[in-house]
């Protein structure tokens, strides 16, 4: 028998008493106290970041080709 194993056996026992009953449906805001906060990845980061470049550098493409394309007259 392993050590983490009477913990586990816990959890799963809460878990199993805390269903929703099928006429019952669960509120957002209880599952998102239930939830635990995970920290974000650095690779995550780099990924945000650089979507967030990526849009602004073709926003800004786009804007660039439409005044060339399309001049006010």
């Amino acid at each position: 028998m392993m050590a983490g194993e009477p913990k586990i056996a816990e959890k799963l026992r809460k878990t199993e008493t805390e269903t929703v009953s099928p006429t019952e449906e669960p509120k957002i805001a209880d599952e998102l106290k239930k939830m635990g906060s995970e920290a974000i990845l650095p690779i995550e980061v780099k990924l945000v970041g650089w979507s967030l470049v990526l849009g602004v550098v073709l926003l800004g493409i786009l804007v660039l080709l439409s005044r060339w394309l399309f001049p006010n007259p």
